[in-house]
């Protein structure tokens, strides 16, 4: 039986002894997907030492269990020859579910280190894909003139990498069909996901997504911004580093506890009425842990929502609290190279564009092109288009979380929305379903009934170890449209 794709399901026998895994990966034939090139399976036992590297992520380990590494190319344009590499690994002790992860910035690489430990090791069949080019995060270069691969970085690798993973999923098994499909992904992978939800809706059964770079129009052209209007370097404007160090210990002075409890970190920075002035430096004293004039006027470009030359709304502001990060991230002496390479290989086709002059109608453009219609509009436009058009109650579909001194996509981000290194202490994060004590992707299988959608709550908990202290905190956080206050230390609808 042939699907629209070209599948085949095929059946098998439903039981394989664990001894015979092994020759189950050598002899898989891979007859359920047309279009796939260069097929190849290798197999690890468990324990072995699993040494991989790719333009995006590496992983050396030791403690995984056996699967089978199936590698393969899938075809995304016939018409052209174009196609993708992907990888996918098939666990022995299988979950009976199948995760997806995404990229990172402009990487051309698979994405090993998310689905060896957080999707093998977790027993799911784990799949990923080098979104049809070769490059590092922070290089577009690949982009100039290649609209395939811009279409197949854009949503069309993905998709098609999701599609034969299933099927060979299946066929490898011996099963009539994935019990659950997902997909994990953060930044790129975020705005992968959210793409991915909107283009091809039965792709997935759920999605955890993080720090989605959506829009790429608004978006890159803010990330520029953040760092132009304190340029030149070392000029009345500038701000170090070092003071960036300062402003946070300040915004902490005035604004920890607001949230009902000091612990380095805002849990809702938008109730901070932080007071920048309180930081200006005396006359003749033009140190590193107070703001001069010129300096507090670049704060407060910084943290105002940037509007272009004619008014138009761009994007929203640096948030306080993450300050930490800020000033080796988009406020530094070099333009961000994702940004910059938007506009040079993806846009404008000019190599040697200038970022300093970018203007409204560079920005205008930029939303014209949209680069392998890339972006897409998202959670408020579908909470008011959901509710303009159906019955249904949105609440109970998806959640926005936001996750208090959580650094962009830091550390590993398969443990979902939770992993990371937060702008305050450096803690590592853990989130997990209270009943379970599992990592957040182990019982995704049941989230959407227990954790996300759960009328009423719609809380996360997160394990929050401070590498600097040495001890674990439980957080709790609340949906988007909720507020989260703290009571003698503990949350009030718990207290």
């Amino acid at each position: 039986m042939k699907t629209p794709f070209g599948l085949t399901l095929l059946s098998a026998s439903a039981v394989i002894h664990a001894s015979a895994w092994k020759d189950q990966c050598a002899g898989f034939k891979m007859q359920s997907v047309d279009n796939l090139q260069n097929v190849t399976t290798s197999y690890y036992s468990a324990g072995t030492l699993v040494n991989l590297t790719s333009l995006y992520t590496p992983l050396s380990t030791s403690s995984l269990p056996a699967f089978c590494r199936v590698q393969f190319n899938v075809v995304t344009n016939p018409a052209t020859g174009k196609t993708a590499q992907a990888e996918l690994w098939l666990p022995d002790g299988w979950n009976q579910r199948i995760i997806g992860y995404g990229n990172g910035g402009w990487s051309g690489g698979l994405p090993y280190s998310a689905m060896g430990p957080d999707g093998v090791a977790q027993g799911y069949a784990s799949y990923g894909t080098d979104t049809g080019h070769q490059s590092s995060s922070r290089n577009g270069s690949w982009g100039l003139g290649n609209d395939d691969a811009i279409i197949d970085h854009a949503y069309r690798a993905l998709h098609l990498t999701t599609v034969a993973s299933k099927a060979l999923t299946m066929e490898y098994y011996g099963n009539s069909g994935v019990i659950k499909s997902y997909y994990s992904g953060c930044s790129t992978g975020g705005r992968q996901g959210l793409k991915a939800m909107t283009m091809f809706p039965e792709d997935y059964d759920g999605v955890v997504i993080g720090s989605p770079a959506n829009s790429f129009g608004r978006l890159m052209p803010w990330e520029l911004h953040q760092s132009l209007v304190m340029q030149p370097v070392n000029s009345t404007r500038w701000i170090p580093p070092t003071t960036w160090t300062a402003i946070h210990e300040e915004v902490l002075k005035q604004c920890d506890g607001v949230d009902g409890v000091v612990d380095g970190i805002l849990s809702d920075p938008e109730a901070c009425n932080f007071v920048p002035e309180s930081m200006t430096c005396k006359q003749g004293n033009n140190g590193t842990n107070c703001l001069t004039l010129d300096q507090l006027e670049t704060f407060r470009k910084l943290y105002t929502t940037y509007v272009d030359s004619e008014q138009n709304y761009i994007f929203s502001p640096y948030a306080l609290g993450g300050e930490l990060g800020y000033g080796s991230g988009l406020s530094t002496a070099t333009p961000f190279p994702i940004a910059e390479d938007y506009y040079k290989y993806f846009v404008l086709n000019d190599t040697k564009w200038d970022w300093r002059t970018i203007d409204a109608s560079t920005i205008a453009l930029g939303m014209k092109v949209n680069p392998g219609n890339m972006d897409i509009k998202w959670y408020k436009d579908v909470l008011a288009y959901t509710a303009a058009k159906s019955d249904l109650d949105v609440d109970n579909h998806f959640k926005l979380f936001t996750v208090p001194g959580m650094q962009h996509c830091r550390v590993r981000f398969a443990l979902a929305l939770g992993s990371g290194v937060d702008t305050a202490h450096a803690h590592r994060k853990f989130c997990y379903r209270a009943d379970l004590g599992h990592g957040f992707l182990v019982p995704m299988g049941s989230v959407h009934k227990h954790l996300l959608y759960k009328k009423g709550r719609s809380m996360m908990v997160c394990l929050t170890s401070s590498m600097k202290k040495g001890y674990f905190v439980e957080r709790l956080f609340r949906d988007f449209q909720s507020k989260l206050r703290w009571s003698n230390g503990l949350n009030k609808d718990e207290a």
